[in-house]
């Protein structure tokens, strides 16, 4: 901080000048100050908004009302949103068949306090084919307000669960035809001591 006149100074700065350059300078630190943290503030937004939505999970925050409070572009889109349409929305407004029962669950897990993990579950979108998640629901208190929240975390496992389907298909058409040739043995056998 430079303070200067149009003649050189000759006598020393008073205890009012001093005091002033002190505030004076101690505002300016506040000011730099305030303005690197919300700079910094600003980029650990961006990041986290960035791992937010780059994390290969549907994720909720959900009230114990069954408010959607903030979700990731992967939960809106299975959903057939947009991020926006769906914050702050009553998933009985959404999906009034089937709020219900996620309501019912996802209040067994608040009310309980624990987590519930590996919940392996149905889903059908507004405009789209049937598929299968699993799904961990995670209560916690929210240390701004003290309200009561769910985590849900669910990750598609469809291809997982159709080709499961086709194994056991496939083991079902294995089964019956060795069924089938032992049965044709048993009377092969049969036939040939017994002609």
């Amino acid at each position: 901080l430079c303070i200067s006149s149009v003649s050189p100074r000759t006598q020393a700065f008073g205890q009012r000048e001093q005091s002033f350059v002190a505030m004076l300078s101690q505002w300016i630190a506040n000011e730099i100050g305030q303005k690197m943290a919300k700079a910094a503030l600003r980029q650990q937004r961006q990041e986290l908004d960035l791992i937010f939505n780059r994390a290969p999970a549907r994720i909720w925050f959900k009230d114990d009302s069954n408010r959607i409070l903030r979700l990731n572009q992967l939960a809106a889109e299975s959903m057939g949103m947009q991020v926006a349409d769906a914050e702050g929305a009553d998933t009985y407004d959404l999906f009034p068949e089937m709020a219900a029962k996620y309501h019912r669950d996802d209040l067994a897990v608040i009310n309980a306090g624990e987590p519930r993990l590996g919940i392996i579950e149905q889903y059908t979108p507004r405009d789209g084919e049937n598929g299968w998640v699993r799904t961990d629901k995670v209560p916690f208190i929210d240390p701004a307000s003290q309200e009561r929240r769910l985590l849900v975390l669910a990750t598609d496992i469809t291809e997982l669960m159709n080709t499961q389907a086709a194994l056991e298909r496939q083991t079902e058409r294995l089964k019956r035809s060795n069924r089938d040739l032992d049965d044709f043995a048993y009377i092969a056998s049969h036939d040939l001591r017994a002609p």
